[in-house]
């Protein structure tokens, strides 16, 4: 296809190809899904390093950036920010964006085994109070509908539990 007309794009310094700039947190989230169901179910040995590298340079870019997807400019993407000053100040994005990260980093340290992940999960989890903060993750206006959201939470729910074997931390991601 052409170069795409909506969003950000970039070309590599060889100019085959095109990236997307100020990625999301949807393209995150579905990513995380993706390549946990893929290592799970799919993945033979000779994939697995490749995917063991691609998750663990997205999981460190965030973690190494303040829990910021960050672009080219610098700068944290529009959607990219799962940071506790970040998420508190927003209220309809709190619980969402507990739930999302929280997903990432187990499923980072599921296909990685790198310590440094079950580490900064756990330290979100308990300290910074984003598994209790995920029970809520839906809590809107009434009358407000965002099924993007709906689809966001689903695809963090699934690895989450899938990889989540604590029971505590397990009893608040059911009852959310």
């Amino acid at each position: 296809e052409e170069r795409p007309a909506d969003g950000e794009w970039h070309a590599t310094p060889d100019g085959k190809w095109l990236w997307k700039g100020d990625t999301s947190s949807d393209e995150i989230v579905g990513h995380f899904f993706a390549h946990a169901v893929y290592w799970d179910l799919v993945a033979e040995e000779a994939e697995r390093a490749a995917l063991r590298s691609a998750v663990g340079r997205i999981a460190s870019h965030i973690l190494d950036r303040g829990l910021a997807l960050v672009d080219v400019d610098g700068k944290p993407t529009r959607w990219g920010w799962w940071s506790p000053e970040a998420i508190k100040v927003d209220p309809d994005e709190t619980g969402l964006r507990a739930l999302e990260i929280l997903s990432h980093l187990r499923v980072a340290h599921h296909i990685t085994g790198n310590a440094r992940f079950l580490a900064a999960y756990e330290r979100l989890a308990k300290e910074e109070d984003y598994a209790r903060l995920s029970r809520h993750q839906k809590v809107n206006v009434p009358g407000h509908v965002n099924h993007s959201d709906d689809e966001l939470a689903f695809l963090s729910y699934y690895p989450l539990l899938m990889c989540e074997k604590d029971p505590a931390l397990r009893g608040l991601y059911l009852e959310s």
